[in-house]
């Protein structure tokens, strides 16, 4: 049974917080995983845990804190989606129009006749086709002085809708379409319309050099905001009483669309992804090196971790243990707990 607790006290610009044991959270548990990082995973920045909406468990490494912003690496993929689930909900996008549609001056006229039937949903689900491996093809697209026009010339290797290739370019032509329907940067849109009715405040979105935001990485935020992304989802995309995305678009988005792959060998839905944990359906936003914001529904909860990203490729953080023991230790109990009222520094 999921928890929904339809509370008006969103942390907005506070947070609720209560002893683990208040919030059905094994103490010994959380203590474990505490020491398990300071032991032996050296490069985790943070660990957070939210049940009920309210956090039962905080925790800084390597000095930082709270205030600190953390670069979320891909977890800006799942923030891209979020506003392409906006404009959506807005009328202003559908998810079966194509690039033929939304890019046509800009698809290259000796490209590939299939490019044009790439949808918002194959970009989305990361089953556009191009024929892309996002490390190799990330250095080619931040060299680029046409960030659009790199990806859009990149050989198709496959029919849209029928290959899963995790690939940073679909994520960009979300953000420039999105940009071209709604008339505003992500940036803009998304401070109006996701960042300012969460509280959210993140430091100022990198843009590719013809202006666009980037759609791939780049975001940094505190802690407690990935949480409130975790929040929204795990509510249907509904905030202190408002429908922030529609509740469709976010079952759609954290719902397997394809069996995905590399990097994180799970399900993919809309730039989200799909798994399980501890038995439970799970789902989660992912960045490279250890950035993870984990939501399990049906124990009303939200993990969230950060790392430090720049750690070498064989030594980077594998979380996904750690944060099913977490899972673990949150017993299936519904209900809010009984909690105070605590207001962060610079929620």
């Amino acid at each position: 049974m999921t928890a929904t607790h339809d509370r008006d006290d969103w942390p907005t610009t506070g947070w609720s917080s209560a002893p683990p044991a208040g919030l059905g959270l094994d103490e010994d548990a959380l203590a474990e995983a505490d020491c398990r990082i300071q032991a032996d995973l050296v490069g985790v920045h943070s660990l957070v845990v939210v049940r009920h909406k309210a956090i039962g468990f905080e925790r800084y490494y390597g000095g930082c804190d709270a205030r600190t912003r953390f670069d979320v690496r891909s977890v800006t993929k799942s923030v891209v989606a979020t506003l392409v689930g906006i404009a959506v909900g807005d009328g202003l996008l559908s998810l079966s129009q194509n690039l033929g549609e939304l890019l046509p001056d800009r698809l290259p006229r000796d490209g590939d006749e299939r490019l044009g039937a790439i949808t918002i949903e194959h970009l989305l689900t990361m089953t556009a086709g191009f024929a892309w491996d996002d490390l190799a093809d990330w250095g080619r697209l931040w060299a680029s002085d046409d960030w659009l026009a790199t990806t859009l010339r990149t050989p198709l290797a496959a029919d849209p809708g029928h290959r899963f290739t995790y690939n940073s370019g679909c994520s960009h032509l979300l953000s420039t379409i999105v940009t071209r329907v709604t008339g505003k940067t992500l940036a803009a849109f998304a401070s109006g319309r996701l960042f300012g009715p969460l509280g959210m405040s993140p430091a100022p979105w990198p843009q590719d050099p013809h202006g666009y935001s980037i759609g791939g990485l780049g975001l940094e935020f505190r802690v407690r905001d990935l949480a409130k992304l975790g929040l929204l989802y795990l509510h249907g995309g509904r905030w202190a009483g408002v429908q922030l995305v529609p509740a469709a678009y976010v079952a759609a988005s954290t719902t397997g669309q394809s069996a995905g792959g590399d990097p994180e060998e799970a399900a993919y839905g809309y730039h989200w992804w799909v798994t399980s944990a501890a038995g439970d359906a799970a789902y989660f936003a992912a960045g490279y090196g250890g950035q993870y914001v984990y939501v399990v529904p049906a124990r009303d909860l939200v993990v969230v971790t950060t790392a430090r990203w720049q750690l070498p490729p064989a030594e980077t953080l594998e979380l996904h243990p750690l944060i099913e023991d977490i899972v673990l230790a949150a017993a299936q109990v519904e209900g809010p707990a009984q909690s105070t009222h605590v207001s962060p520094p610079s929620a």
